[in-house]
Order: structure tokens, then sequence, then C-alpha cells
């Protein structure tokens, strides 16, 4: 009976483990110079949860062209 009980308890610690571990991943900011076609890619870093969310797809304008983030 305790092995059951001990088993139990070790599965309900996994799955709410998985549960709550945020996604995360390697984003990178791409600039493309609109005069030449020059791409630079430059990493952010790692990000996760809302900010991952938030910086994935998103382009913006910049001096020189246009840029967009992306996360791997």
């Amino acid at each position: 009976m305790k092995r059951i009980g001990i088993g139990v308890m070790l599965f309900s610690a996994l799955l709410l483990s998985s549960c709550s571990k945020e996604q995360c991943g390697e984003c990178f900011t791409e600039e493309t110079n609109k005069e030449t076609g020059e791409r630079v890619t430059t990493s952010i870093g790692e990000l996760c949860g809302e900010e991952l969310t938030n910086t994935d797809g998103t382009t913006f304008p910049t001096v020189s062209g246009t840029a967009r983030t992306y996360c791997e």
C-alpha cells in the first residue's frame, strides 16, 4: 500500500512540474538594409513565457530598412 501511495505522489509531482515549465527559445533580430539588401542578424538571447510570445515574429521599421524578430 505504501508503494502505491509513493507512486501516486511521484506521478503527481512529475505532472505538476511538467505543466509549470515555461516555453523558452533563443531569439534574434534580423535587420535588412533597404538599399543594399544586406541582412544583419543579432542575438537577443533566451526569452521565456510572455517575453517570448511578445517578441517572436515582430516586425518594425529602422533607420536603414526593416527588422524582424524570430525565436527558435
